[in-house]
């Protein structure tokens, strides 16, 4: 019975480890890529183009880059056949019925809100969210580490659509708020 009890808290302690390091990389990778590469090609479209033709172009650009290193995330995702970022554990709670402890049941209920409060969260606003993060936790269980099926890349093509325009708005509206109310009134700083 110890050695059972033992056996399943070094499992969770693994799994635990796993998704912390996985998610660590995701999240450096994430700021690059959303607060770096994005704002640059973001104030330099618009700089160069304007508003309008600046934000278009910046979706036009980043879209097919950001589709591009979440299908390679994905496949190595499947390749290397870790629950790299905690999703399955967070399933396997999801799926529990009966559950007494007081945090547990609100994890759940957080959980089972649904597929599409997860969706946009996923793709907009947890902290490293892509269209990889939300295919990945919105895969069926009996498709996991198996490639992608008609559904996953519907939720996939799907992320990619609204993740990259949440961004291309954030950003669009933090360079126009900067330029309009903000440098007009700081710029003999610099003069």
């Amino acid at each position: 019975m110890f050695l059972e009890e033992a056996d399943q808290l070094m499992s969770w302690l693994k799994r635990i480890g796993i998704a912390f390091v996985g998610n660590a990389a995701k999240f450096v990778e994430s700021k690059l890529f959303d607060e770096f590469v994005y704002g640059f090609i973001n104030i330099w479209a618009i700089t160069k183009f304007g508003i309008q033709l600046g934000a278009s172009l910046t979706f036009l650009i980043m879209a097919p880059l950001s589709a591009l290193f979440c299908l390679w995330y994905l496949r190595l995702y499947d390749r290397v056949e870790k629950d790299l970022f905690g999703f399955e554990a967070i399933k396997v709670i999801r799926d529990i019925k009966a559950i007494t402890n007081r945090w547990k049941r609100f994890l759940c209920w957080l959980i089972r809100l649904g597929d599409i409060p997860a969706f946009i969260v996923l793709n907009c606003f947890w902290p490293n969210g892509d269209p990889f993060m939300a295919t990945v936790y919105l895969r069926k269980e009996e498709n996991v580490y198996r490639g992608l099926t008609r559904r996953d890349k519907d939720i996939f093509w799907a992320s990619v659509l609204l993740s990259n325009s949440y961004w291309t708005l954030r950003w669009t509206g933090l360079v126009v708020f900067y330029k309009e109310l903000i440098w007009p009134a700081t710029k003999h700083w610099f003069a």
